[in-house]
């Protein structure tokens, strides 16, 4: 008798959190929209697609401890997060940058999850809710500007590897000057991309294998060089595609399968790094 009706209660918690989480979802309606629109159409967020599959994954991996949560009402701790992201929300959904907006939403579903269902439960599933935030486009200003030192350091360092290995180049800002060819390093070629996609793995991979927060926190940091190091590779493979093979090595579709390539090797490269 008790354990029936423990599951109506949980029954109709359940319920009506889904009925507020709806509320929510139509007060963000434009925000929520927007920032689809942002995953699937801006480059620099491309990776946003695969971020609500890694979420679910963490929630997955976490199934057998989240069954056996204690589900309890929290609903001071919840009401005082999603109070948070409201007045973020209140205060920043007038202005054209949506990502302050965006991220007010899934502190308002973390809120949510946390007044309904307890610090218990929260625990298990709280990195996979805070990881959607991931999704959110970096703001124009910021993404610039990183962008801007991302080009001069792959292109200095891509210009030294490229020069080291015995072949003519010159180098005038971001023209790269080879026999063949002249280049331009534009600001699409920046490796902001892989800056973007390394820093959310890394996020996903260090909650994954480490179980220490340092340990953690090492891999988010190395995610920093790790781009560099494959923002120079990238170059490099395309400067010496362009010189060796043809300078169409360097125009639209090869160009996009080196860069696809590289982000893969250094991908796996890293990982295997880590694990050892």
């Amino acid at each position: 008798m008790a354990t029936t009706i423990r599951q109506l209660e949980t029954k109709w918690r359940f319920l009506i959190f889904l009925a507020v989480l709806v509320l929510a979802i139509f007060l963000y309606k434009e925000v929520l929209s927007a920032l689809f629109l942002h995953v699937l159409h801006r480059e620099g967020s491309s990776h946003g697609v695969f971020v609500p599959f890694i979420s679910a994954f963490f929630i997955w991996t976490r199934w057998r401890p989240l069954k056996r949560a204690t589900i309890t009402f929290a609903p001071a701790w919840g009401a005082l997060l999603s109070a948070i992201g409201l007045l973020v929300f209140y205060f920043t959904a007038s202005t054209s940058d949506a990502a302050l907006p965006a991220i007010s939403f899934f502190l308002v579903l973390a809120g949510l999850v946390l007044g309904f269902f307890g610090k218990d439960v929260f625990r298990q599933v709280g990195f996979a809710i805070f990881f959607l935030i991931t999704m959110v486009p970096v703001p124009e200003g910021p993404y610039n500007q990183i962008a801007e030192w991302m080009k001069a350091a792959n292109t200095t360092g891509s210009v030294w590897l490229v020069k080291t290995l015995g072949v003519p180049i010159y180098r005038e800002v971001f023209n790269i000057c080879l026999p063949e060819t002249t280049l331009l390093v534009a600001p699409s070629c920046s490796g902001i991309r892989y800056l973007v996609s390394y820093f959310v793995f890394g996020l996903a991979y260090g909650y994954m294998i480490k179980e220490t927060m340092v340990g953690r926190l090492l891999v988010v940091a190395a995610t920093i060089p790790i781009a560099v190091i494959g923002g120079i590779l990238r170059l490099s493979t395309i400067f010496l595609a362009a010189h060796y093979i043809s300078p169409k090595m360097a125009e639209h579709d090869p160009h996009v399968l080196i860069s696809w390539g590289v982000f893969g090797v250094v991908m796996v490269g890293a990982q295997l790094r880590w694990i050892e």
